[in-house]
């Protein structure tokens, strides 16, 4: 397994993980209001909120389940088109390559314009994953070089 395959696994393990507990929490959307958060179901009793400064309840609010779904799927789209130029470069050297020696300078051309839009996006996945690199299993070999 190669280095962006690992850290692609380890990226959806955090996704998945980060899917899960949104969805099993409460619906938003979800707003602060002093010490508490106010969810679409009416105010979270807890104890554990009770004291919670107010920038915290703030900052709980503005990532509510409904928005760390929609920024998963959002991150999970740029994943999709990574794969699919890395699928479309790959399927487009090997039907190239030995079909008739042609190395052409437009041959040549697009497969460093294929090379530069994989490159691109794996640049794109890389700065992904190292907002989550303060969780366990990130490796540091996976900044961008």
């Amino acid at each position: 397994m190669s280095d962006v395959d690992a850290m692609v696994a380890w990226l959806r393990e955090q996704w998945d993980a980060d899917e899960k507990a949104a969805r099993a929490a409460t619906p938003g959307p979800w707003a602060a209001s002093g010490h508490s958060l106010i969810t679409a179901e009416d105010m979270v009793e807890d104890i554990e909120f009770a004291d919670i400064p107010r920038r915290d309840a703030a900052h709980v609010a503005r990532h509510d389940p409904a928005d760390t779904l929609a920024r998963i799927e959002a991150e999970r789209a740029i994943l999709e088109q990574y794969e699919q130029a890395r699928k479309a470069a790959s399927d487009h050297w090997l039907q190239h390559r030995g079909s008739s020696g042609d190395t052409s300078s437009l041959l040549l051309t697009m497969m460093h314009e294929h090379d530069a839009i994989v490159s691109t996006l794996e640049h794109a996945l890389r700065a992904l994953a190292s907002g989550y690199r303060h969780r366990a299993g990130w490796q540091e070999g996976w900044v961008q070089p």
